[in-house]
């Protein structure tokens, strides 16, 4: 109790200093700093996948191809977050829809323990729904399965391919992603704030950079791929990414300034919440 303490009152001191210059900063201060930010630059960086924690599991996680013949047998289960609950349905009379519920409400179904379930939310996320499968199986749950990936045919796609700068800060903190920058420009900002990227040389070659992060570093899908452009950009981002890629590549609303406030504002609450250590010290 008194070490969690104690960071946290290290990070608002960290914090201040930075607030107020954050040329005060020297060399050596920022490089220990880079080494505690939420996804510090390296090599091999660009698939980070975070450490196995207690508090998750992954052996729920399941894609399309691997349902093949068993698809229904399985009770499909919408758990995606707020307004995203309730859009995924069947496209046809034929298909049945999900059974949408929140996380919360699922795990007191004690009818749907000894059943198959495949469980739906929204296609980037992994962190939330690495711990949702944890807490399942320790309810006792006996088969719970969760797609990620490729839709089954016949269900609604997502309808929108923006995610918030909070979302992607989750994925990024606590599981793995890849990250591709619209443009240079982007790219030297991203990595300024320790966010290993993978730079888009020229815009009209968008979709060939993305092609190749999701072959070479995406572990075929099993990392989202995030894209941070400008803001003005972000619409015709969504209509050039659509024709290709409809669940596995997302556009970070609001570009990396959004990036930068929601790790100004949510730096001290992120240490409280998940003990984060240097978020501050990235946000520049």
């Amino acid at each position: 109790m008194t070490g969690s303490f104690t960071s946290i009152i290290r990070m608002v001191g960290l914090l201040v200093v930075f607030c107020v210059s954050k040329h005060a900063l020297s060399t050596e201060v920022l490089a220990v700093e880079g080494e505690r930010c939420i996804a510090a630059p390296s090599a091999d960086a660009f698939t980070r996948k975070h450490e196995v924690s207690p508090h998750t599991s992954e052996l729920c996680f399941t894609r399309l191809e691997e349902l093949t013949g068993t698809l229904e047998q399985l009770v499909l289960i919408d758990v995606a977050s707020g307004a995203n609950r309730g859009q995924i349905g069947g496209q046809s009379g034929g298909e049945k829809s999900p059974l949408a519920i929140t996380p919360r409400q699922l795990k007191t179904k004690h009818f749907l323990k000894r059943k198959s379930l495949l469980l739906l939310s929204e296609p980037y996320k992994r962190h939330s729904m690495a711990q949702l499968c944890q807490e399942l199986v320790q309810s006792g749950f006996e088969n719970p399965k969760i797609l990620i990936g490729k839709r089954p045919q016949g269900l609604f796609q997502e309808a929108h391919l923006s995610v918030s700068a909070n979302d992607y800060l989750v994925e990024l903190s606590h599981f793995g992603v890849v990250t591709v920058a619209a443009n240079s420009s982007i790219t030297q900002e991203l990595t300024q704030l320790g966010i290993p990227v993978i730079s888009n040389q020229t815009d009209q070659d968008l979709e060939t950079t993305v092609r190749n992060a999701f072959i070479s570093y995406s572990l075929n899908g099993y990392l989202p791929i995030f894209i941070v452009g400008e803001t003005e950009q972000e619409k015709r981002l969504e209509k050039q990414l659509r024709r290709k890629f409809t669940e596995d590549v997302f556009v970070v609303t609001g570009g990396v300034e959004a990036i930068k406030r929601a790790l100004r504002n949510g730096a001290l609450g992120a240490v409280k919440r998940a003990g984060l250590d240097g978020v501050p010290g990235c946000a520049g």
